[in-house]
């Protein structure tokens, strides 16, 4: 039987989770607007023979970049009652450095998005895994139907590491 599926994916079949670098990591399932999305870039560096490209190669690995749009509900919960739990904000931002980092120096977090195949049972669920990832910018705004936060961030690594779970 084919594991192959065609049948579209989208947000509302899967999940998305942040996760700090703790021992047992503290984390937080974000509702997502339906608009996560992620570039890999690969560079490319022409050698010249006497004018004249000779051949191409790889050049240095750029990280991926990683962004989506979550509805904002509560910008701190945990850091305030530990009983609550984690908002998206908080994990971002890190207030009085509640949270751990994914890896030494800069403030990092793994970002896992966890899609479901609408079609079938028969394990071609995908794990979409971002691992260490930068947080560049967070952008809080007030909205008339609801408040969004817009998050923008960059890996170490080419591409996420993606497996069927």
């Amino acid at each position: 039987m084919p594991t192959v599926t065609n049948v579209a994916r989208n947000i509302q079949n899967g999940s998305l989770v942040i996760k700090d670098g703790s021992g047992t990591p503290k984390s937080c399932t974000v509702a997502c607007s339906g608009n996560l999305k992620w570039s890999e870039t690969r560079t490319m560096v022409e050698v010249m023979c006497r004018g004249s490209v000779d051949h191409r190669r790889e050049g240095n690995t750029v990280g991926f970049t990683v962004s989506f749009d979550a509805a904002w509900y509560q910008l701190i919960s945990k850091t305030a009652n530990s009983g609550d739990a984690v908002s998206v904000y908080e994990i971002l931002s890190n207030p009085g450095s509640y949270f751990t980092s994914t890896e030494d120096g800069a403030y990092c977090l793994d970002i896992e998005f966890t899609v479901a195949d609408p079609n079938t049972t028969n394990g071609n669920d995908e794990k979409i895994v971002f691992p260490d990832v930068f947080i560049e910018k967070v952008d809080c705004s007030e909205g008339e139907d609801k408040n969004m936060i817009a998050f923008s961030g960059r890996g170490k690594v080419r591409a996420p590491t993606i497996t069927r779970v």
